[in-house]
């Protein structure tokens, strides 16, 4: 921590230096300036041209400064990261899947990353295949068309259907209801319907079709995956169903597993 606070120091000292020589650079120009203005019938090199050797100088010592500093940042990060690393406490889930290192963000957040998910199996783009297969829809071996949420949580079909039919079918029984007899049940009945706004789903959007090897299949499903199986292709597709964030930062339904406790403190 001792030379970190020194480069620390020795970078704010160079930054000052940068701003006097700037300042000093600034008011030869000024300087300069109005030794023109005083004297335009003269040749400028006869007049100003110390003043411009010297701003020059100034100009020549603000880039070397920003070089030292440049280079002592360097040093800084290469020393935070090694601060870090030697005081980084274990990770609570193994760091890889597969045999292949997980993204920092999975290992945050305890699910497999996509980019990960990616590397366990040989895929190859091929976004026109459903112009190639028009019955690729038709086929669908994992995964959904539809993402479902209750509160705002992604639950499954299953989940939500069962839901869906629970509240539908009490409301059904309600509404049979003497409504005079029983002033409750008019409560029951708005909080139902309340209960049912809850539960949304939406249709989803492929944005990439990618051709996957075969043992691709149960990865993909694991992480209920959209996957279709085209028959004029013979072979597995998978349907990438988000788009613009990098792989690293986008979470399948795989959870990683944790490291035993005895792991984690050793």
């Amino acid at each position: 921590m001792t030379r970190l606070k020194k480069i620390n120091e020795q970078m704010n000292n160079k930054s000052k230096e940068i701003s006097v020589l700037n300042y000093v650079n600034y008011l030869l120009c000024k300087k300069r300036d109005s030794a023109l203005s005083m004297v335009e019938d003269c040749p400028q090199n006869v007049y100003i041209e110390e003043w411009k050797q010297e701003a020059k100088k100034q100009g020549e010592n603000v880039q070397i400064l920003k070089g030292i500093i440049e280079q002592l940042s360097k040093e800084l990060d290469t020393l935070c990261d090694d601060y870090e690393k030697e005081n980084k406490k274990p990770s609570k889930y193994y760091d890889t899947f597969c045999g292949h290192k997980v993204s920092d963000y999975a290992l945050e957040n305890g699910r497999l990353d996509y980019a990960t998910l990616s590397k366990c199996f040989d895929a190859v783009l091929c976004n026109n295949i459903a112009q190639l297969d028009e019955y690729l829809f038709e086929h669908i071996e994992s995964g959904d068309f539809e993402t479902f949420y209750y509160d705002g949580d992604e639950i499954t079909r299953e989940e939500y259907e069962e839901k869906i039919d629970e509240i539908e079918q009490r409301l059904n029984d309600l509404y049979f209801e003497d409504l005079d007899k029983n002033p409750a049940i008019e409560k029951e009945i708005q909080e139902l319907e309340l209960e049912r706004e809850k539960y949304e789903h939406y249709d989803e959007e492929i944005y990439q079709y990618f051709i996957v090897s075969d043992n691709a299949l149960w990865l993909l499903k694991d992480a209920n995956e959209l996957v279709f199986y085209s028959e004029v292709l013979d072979c597995y597709i998978w349907g990438v169903r988000h788009w613009g964030t990098s792989w690293d930062y986008v979470l399948t339904s795989i959870k990683l597993k944790e490291r035993e406790r005895e792991e984690r403190e050793d």
